[in-house]
């Protein structure tokens, strides 16, 4: 079997949805013969997949939606089996099975923070997952968000788990070591990371005064301006890391390994990344209670109201004085992530690759048989003329 894969929104940066690309083309192509449609190649040559440069302008995120509905068809060809896209959109003019994935509804739920034209084609795209052949999403929190607009039929639609996307990795970095005892954030810094709330627990908590709250991950600068201000607002500046430059996976993984606690307090989440991360790497977690985090924690980690900065800072405080808890969480996160891999996830997209290319073979077919039909004088309806009419 043959999939296109629609590789546009990887724009060169890592992270998030291009991080989700790497990862699943590379484990696609032990099922399918795989191609991929980018305007960054040099991220997808190790991946082991065939490869179609797309332009440049694609990386812009309007250039992107352009090009998905006006050009993205014209690759479509019979010569693949199914269309595989990494956000919710069922482009347009597509005579190939359509796979769609749906990461989460951020600019639906945190719709304060987003713009009227951002969220203005972020629901435009999902009603086009109507016409998608398949829809994945990476929770069942997401899942259920989705079902509650009505936006997809549940027997076209199912939950695949992402894999780690920075698993543990064989080289060292002193980066977490030089930076040790630290309290751990991994991601950007927009508006439902609650950011401003893990830095307001972070000052509450007693008895560890030589303790730092590293953040990791960079963002446009308005959103790191509103950090470091609810940093200094809580008067921490002088034990706050805000590294926001790019990472490397081995400094990434040595963050993991050294934090004396990882702590993911977003309000809304799809799935939750570098949670997962954090557990492959036995760190001790604690997350948000809300949305998809305690779906992918399950008993690996303990969870908090991201609302309650009181409670933000008890269970933060709680892991930290509690040798015991935390040698449990050590030993149940690596088990826990290996429930999450990318192997696993793309069985479950080559499955749905082969089961709606079958379907569309059918559907061929039979348009075929009614097609031939007509040109023979018989009517579609299948019921010899007689006077001309069905």
């Amino acid at each position: 079997m043959r999939l296109l894969v629609d590789g546009s929104a990887h724009a060169g940066k890592a992270g998030g949805i291009p991080l989700y690309l790497e990862r699943l083309t590379q484990a696609l192509t032990e099922f399918l013969e795989v191609t991929v449609l980018t305007s960054v190649p040099e991220r997808f040559e190790p991946c082991g997949c065939s490869i179609i440069q797309i332009p440049k302008w694609t990386r812009r995120h309007i250039g992107r939606i352009v090009w998905e509905s006006t050009r993205l068809h014209g690759y479509a060809s019979k010569r693949y089996d199914a269309l595989f896209c990494a956000t919710p959109i069922a482009p347009p003019l597509v005579r190939l099975p359509i796979l769609s994935v749906v990461h989460d509804i951020t600019p639906l739920v945190m719709h304060r923070v987003f713009d009227p034209r951002s969220k203005a084609l972020f629901w435009s795209s999902l009603q086009t997952l109507r016409w998608a052949d398949a829809v994945f999403t990476v929770s069942n929190h997401t899942m259920r968000d989705l079902r509650r607009m009505k936006l997809t039929d549940p027997e076209r639609s199912m939950v695949v788990y992402p894999g780690i996307q920075n698993g543990p990795t064989a080289g060292t970095s002193t980066l977490g070591d030089e930076l040790r005892p630290f309290l751990l954030y991994v991601g950007s810094h927009r508006p439902n990371k609650n950011l401003k709330r893990l830095a307001a627990a972070f000052a509450r908590l007693r008895g560890h005064d030589r303790l730092k709250l590293v953040i990791a991950g960079g963002d446009i600068e308005s959103q790191l301006l509103l950090t470091r201000e609810a940093v200094r607002e809580v008067g921490v500046q002088g034990r706050v890391a805000i590294l926001d430059r790019e990472l490397s996976a081995v400094e990434i993984s040595s963050l993991y390994r050294a934090c004396s606690c990882f702590v993911h307090p977003s309000l809304y989440e799809g799935f939750g990344s570098p949670l997962i991360e954090a557990l492959a790497h036995g760190a001790p977690a604690t997350c948000s209670k809300d949305s998809s985090l305690s779906e992918v924690a399950g008993d690996a980690a303990t969870t908090f109201d991201p609302t309650s900065i009181a409670d933000i800072a008890r269970a933060i405080q709680q892991l930290l004085d509690d040798d015991s808890l935390r040698a449990r969480l050590r030993d149940a996160g690596p088990e826990r992530a290996r429930l999450f891999t990318w192997r696993r996830a793309a069985l479950a997209v080559a499955a749905a690759v082969h089961r709606n290319a079958r379907h569309q073979l059918q559907r061929d077919r039979r348009s075929k048989v009614k097609s031939s039909r007509v040109h023979e004088g018989q009517p579609s309806c299948g019921v010899p003329r007689s006077n001309g009419t069905c």
